[in-house]
């Protein structure tokens, strides 16, 4: 079988997975499930943007879930989602985390109360900030999961209910942690290398993922499992600001903590110039009063912006919808 990347820029990049390694990917799948108290063949709904397997494959590698497509510019799909949610009653739930937190804030909006318990819900493709995931948490009364992976080498790491950094699935891929041609000591960021430890097809061998993170010790869960302590995304995933080179997330986390009341969406376009263009689908309390407090935010950050009002802010053609797009960078793949 051939996977590609999303390919949001660029030319996608493609791997040939042989028919073992679909037993692996699913074996992963069900390891990481099981963290979050779902067994394989428990009710599962699965929120993405852009289908890119068929119904029928999906049923056959994972019986009880379903796929649902979220129109992320429809508050009516979000309530159709919804009820399925109430009337199918999955034990867990995962999805792109711009999918899951608009759903959450949805609900929230409505005055939806889920009685149903889910055991869990991971996120994946997109970075997870902070008010994303305390979002979704307490509106849904669950804990959530952060999962990492790619399609070129499925699931390859997740937190557990610590929550203090992602387990490597050492049974599929060997990770490294790379600064200058030289491993890092724990705690020390530097570029994710993983060699496929499953894939005979087309093995990657000391696979750059274009990620930034850093390695620690054991967990106190106990589990044994190689440790991610941050995982901070790709490396054009940063923002040039006053205070030098940022994590993205850094900032666009904290300004969705800030504007949440005043602000529906919103999206850091930036070119290679540096400049940048800030799009906000505003709420109804927005005024002049909240522009004035967004600009000064903005303003403390950066030298030169636009900000831009829209009604919508469209997903890519991967169904992603990231917090910051650049030019030439590519968004981070979605193994699912």
């Amino acid at each position: 079988m051939k996977v590609s990347t999303s390919g949001s820029t660029g030319e996608p990049f493609e791997a040939i997975l042989d028919g073992r390694n679909h037993g692996w990917r699913l074996a992963s799948r069900y390891l990481f499930d099981s963290w979050m108290g779902v067994a394989p063949g428990e009710r599962w709904i699965h929120i993405f943007g852009h289908s890119r397997l068929t119904q029928r494959l999906r049923r056959r590698l994972l019986q009880g879930e379903l796929q649902v497509a979220a129109d992320l510019t429809s508050k009516e799909r979000f309530s159709e989602i919804t009820r399925l949610l109430v009337d199918y009653k999955p034990a867990g739930m995962s999805g792109v985390s711009s999918s899951l937190a608009l759903l959450a804030k949805h609900m929230g909006d409505a005055g939806i109360s889920f009685t149903h318990k889910l055991r869990g819900v991971f996120s994946c493709a997109e970075m997870l900030s902070d008010h994303q995931k305390q979002l979704i948490s307490s509106t849904l009364s669950t804990n959530v999961y952060d999962r990492y992976g790619l399609r070129e080498s499925a699931y390859i790491a997740q937190d557990c209910g610590y929550h203090r950094g992602l387990h490597i699935n050492s049974l599929i891929v060997y990770a490294e942690i790379v600064k200058g041609g030289r491993k890092t000591a724990p705690g020390e960021v530097g570029k994710l290398i993983i060699t496929d430890l499953r894939n005979n097809a087309m093995p990657l061998i000391r696979y750059d993922t274009g990620d930034l993170a850093s390695i620690e010790g054991e967990c106190e869960c106990g589990r044994g499992f190689p440790m991610l302590a941050n995982l901070f995304g790709r490396e054009n995933d940063y923002i040039a600001t006053k205070f030098g080179l940022l994590p993205a997330l850094a900032v666009t986390s904290k300004f969705g903590n800030e504007f949440v009341q005043f602000i529906h969406d919103f999206q850091f376009i930036t070119s290679q110039k540096g400049n940048m263009l800030i799009r906000l689908v505003p709420t109804d309390l927005w005024n002049q009063q909240a522009e004035a407090k967004v600009t000064r935010f903005l303003a403390g950050y950066l030298e030169d912006f636009n900000v831009e009002l829209v009604t919508e802010i469209k997903p890519e053609p991967s169904g992603k919808k990231p917090m910051l797009k650049m030019v030439g960078s590519r968004a981070r793949p979605d193994p699912t």
